[in-house]
């Protein structure tokens, strides 16, 4: 099968790029041809890994590219033409391949991933800066509500609006966790499957060492929560706290931890490369995903299970079904800082909870979240859609899917 994966970033800047990449290895293992196709965006800090390219910034013009990328269209329809795959993949697209993707797209067998909220929401988090979950649909609410600024906000409602009149293109949607699904069912949208993204099976990590450590692993930004978890390191005065990982808010999180005197126990280690990271957070005795937002399912959850690593995360989003409550890990309210703290404290208290916790981790995440399992699952939905098209066409009595 010829299979091309859609995303606006070719750098593994985090979940969904991670997803990506991990698909067209295990793809091509199974014989697959498999081309990537992305932006250039995300800067050079960070290798470039998609097969085909085109423009992509991160610049000040990023909201003109988010609304109408024209580089965009003409790469994918030189991938298309001379690939000619069977099945085109789409997950992240709004953020720098625009809209514009979704001409050349047409008559072609395309599956969506929908991997967060951007499909619904112009900022992808459907989150209020005023920390609420956003129930309002797409329009003059992003504005009044301070989501996005009056220079972007009429781009991008326009983007929406052509995104939403050319959907239809789309023949099948896929969502990585009921929380995604729940999401674009009430904007109108017809979900027809779920794929957990499948991470790298690990073996179990060694046994815990004699210094307890708390990690956290992800972006560094309001959402997330990295605050929350600092305020409850305060009441955890046994254990390091590992933060992994950079974004807007490290400035800020830096000058939190000299204010609250945790620098002897608290490190910021900044962006690593994945395997490096790997073998840093294995030494963790938990981690902690401290999302404020309804994270769309939580990859980094599980891919601390995956190592065997007890994670406490926020009871929101897809993190529910990543972490399984009082088996792998626990889950709290998000926001709540006595909660964590108290999560956090009931177990550095009992390594023997931790290692059979981690043990439980380490096995449901083999079972449920391995890459091959994933792959599996997509084959099945490729061959539904391309065997869908192929019907239409011949019910048409015309070249419905290219």
């Amino acid at each position: 099968m010829r299979i091309v994966l859609i995303s606006d970033y070719g750098r593994l800047m985090g979940g969904a790029e991670t997803t990506v990449a991990n698909l067209r290895e295990e793809f091509r293992r199974r014989g697959h041809e498999v081309r990537w196709f992305a932006s250039t965006a995300g800067g050079r800090a960070l290798r470039f890994e998609a097969d085909e390219r085109c423009l992509g910034t991160t610049s000040r013009w990023r909201t003109v590219l988010q609304t109408w990328n024209p580089w965009a269209a003409w790469a994918l329809r030189r991938t298309l033409k001379s690939f000619r795959p069977d099945v085109v993949h789409v997950t992240m697209f709004l953020t720098q391949l625009s809209p514009a993707i979704l001409a050349v797209l047409r008559g072609w067998p395309v599956v969506w991933h929908a991997m967060w909220y951007r499909g619904v929401c112009p900022t992808g988090l459907k989150w209020l800066p005023r920390e609420a979950q956003c129930r309002y649909p797409w329009g003059i609410a992003c504005y009044r509500e301070g989501c996005l600024p009056s220079r972007d906000w009429l781009l991008l409602m326009i983007q929406m609006h052509w995104w939403w009149q050319n959907r239809a293109v789309i023949r099948r949607i896929v969502v990585e966790s009921d929380a995604v699904r729940r999401m674009l069912e009430e904007h109108g949208f017809v979900v027809m499957d779920k794929i957990a993204p499948g991470v790298r099976e690990r073996p179990m990590r060694p046994p815990l060492g004699t210094r307890p450590v708390i990690a956290y692993a992800g972006r560094l930004t309001k959402e997330k929560g990295v605050e929350v978890l600092m305020a409850a390191l305060r009441e955890v005065p046994s254990a390091e706290g590992w933060i992994v990982g950079d974004g807007p808010e490290r400035a800020a999180l830096e000058q939190l931890v000299r204010q609250w005197q945790l620098d002897d126990r608290v490190k910021f280690f900044g962006h690593l490369a994945r395997e490096e990271a790997e073998r840093l957070l294995e030494q963790a005795w938990v981690q902690v995903v401290p999302s404020l937002w309804a994270e769309p399912f939580g990859l980094v959850a599980v891919e601390a299970a995956m190592r065997g690593t007890v994670v406490v995360a926020s009871a929101t989003g897809g993190l529910v079904e990543t972490v399984e409550h009082e088996r792998t890990g626990l889950l709290v309210p998000p926001g709540n800082v006595q909660e964590l703290a108290r999560a956090l404290g009931r177990l550095l208290r009992s390594r023997e909870l931790l290692e059979q916790w981690g043990v439980a981790a380490h096995e449901r995440a083999s079972k449920h979240f391995g890459i091959p399992r994933a792959a599996e699952q997509w084959e099945g939905v490729y061959a539904r859609v391309i065997e869908n098209c192929a019907n239409r066409a011949r019910t048409a009595r015309e070249h419905v899917c290219r």
